[in-house]
């Protein structure tokens, strides 16, 4: 554990420190301040980032939804390595429960999965305020797939082979917009 230094006059104390791609990031587990309870909450057990000019930023939070066991623990241990916040759902309906409660930089979705599809959960995740980054993902590309993620509003199509080297390049793209 190190102190990172002061923010709002507290003292931050780091756990899990760690660099990727020339970024480093830190985990909190106690904040010694004259913060409010609400402003500790946004600190302790979040992964946050520091910036090249010292800068405490939170890191981006992910919602993973697919109905596939592989592919959730996949993603969820690469973007986490990578020092994304994850989160999983296993239908777009568990999905919109936790979207409706807590807010995600990014969804990476599939298309096809039981009780509420890709589709839909893309169209009810654009009605949110702000509504996040959606990333639809699938294993069986149709021809208008791409055309039609792009109109509804989501931000990136990719096609399930080769997936995890898109859907970082993806994140990293929506992260600097």
């Amino acid at each position: 554990m190190r102190e990172l230094g002061a923010y709002a006059g507290s003292h931050l104390v780091a756990h899990e420190a760690y660099s990727f791609n020339n970024c480093h990031f830190v985990r909190f587990i106690s904040v010694n301040s004259e913060l409010g309870h609400n402003d500790c909450k946004r600190f302790l057990g979040r992964r946050f980032y520091i910036s090249q000019s010292h800068e405490v930023i939170a890191a981006p939070k992910v919602l993973v939804v697919d109905d596939d066991d592989l592919i959730r623990w996949s993603l969820v241990r690469f973007l986490s390595h990578a020092g994304y916040e994850v989160t999983t759902a296993v239908n777009g309906l568990e999905a919109l429960t936790i979207a409706g409660t807590l807010h995600f930089d990014f969804v990476i979705t599939d298309l096809c999965m039981p009780e509420l599809d890709g589709w839909k959960l893309l169209d009810k995740l654009m009605q949110l305020q702000p509504p996040p980054r959606v990333i639809v993902m699938s294993a069986h590309e149709e021809r208008d797939d791409h055309r039609m993620v792009k109109e509804k509003g989501g931000w990136a199509y990719l096609e399930k082979s080769g997936l995890l080297d898109r859907i970082i390049e993806a994140l990293v793209n929506g992260s600097s917009k």
